[in-house]
């Protein structure tokens, strides 16, 4: 059903935005405001949590209804929906807890797109760019790694400068 509702609403979504299907759009967005997408999400969420009690095809329906959820809120003002940004939010924070093997199976785009649908784009990429520097980290906790950037140095000369994770550059 959510898949239907998801598919439904972006097929009209053209016709929604014209003066005279405005009543309809309005109505549309009261009935999936508050915590109505939140509590379904939950719902759907918390299957991944005991995921030994399903079938794979069962969690891939699971999943299949919280993509349709989030593509849904998507069309929603993040303010509108109750609970929906803190629950995505705190569902990416509890990843660190999962087991690798779990989490590697876990796809978490469609959260993530939404909060950059939402105007959290520059939150989520740091937090992508801290995992990220996470990875590189040493056992000492400097980070090694280089990585290249090209220098605004001269427009006749464009060379690379490479840049410590720690900030040091060398060219």
């Amino acid at each position: 059903i959510a898949e239907s509702v998801s598919i439904l609403w972006d097929s009209i979504k053209n016709e929604l935005s014209k003066s005279q299907n405005e009543t309809f759009n309005e109505l549309l967005k009261e009935i999936f405001s508050g915590n109505v997408l939140t509590e379904v999400y939950d719902h759907f969420a918390s299957k991944f949590e005991n995921e030994e009690d399903f079938e794979d095809s069962k969690l891939g329906d699971c999943f299949r209804a919280c993509v349709a959820i989030l593509h849904c809120a998507g069309k929603l003002d993040e303010p509108n929906i109750e609970g929906l940004r803190t629950q995505i939010v705190k569902n990416l924070a509890s990843l660190k807890s999962i087991p690798e093997e779990k989490r590697s199976k876990m796809n978490f785009s469609p959260s993530v797109s939404l909060l950059c649908v939402w105007g959290m784009t520059e939150n989520v990429a740091y937090c992508l760019g801290s995992s990220i520097a996470l990875y590189f980290e040493g056992e000492s906790g400097e980070q090694d790694v280089e990585f290249c950037q090209q220098s605004n140095e001269s427009k006749k000369r464009k060379s690379l400068v490479k840049v410590k994770a720690s900030g040091k550059s060398t060219q």
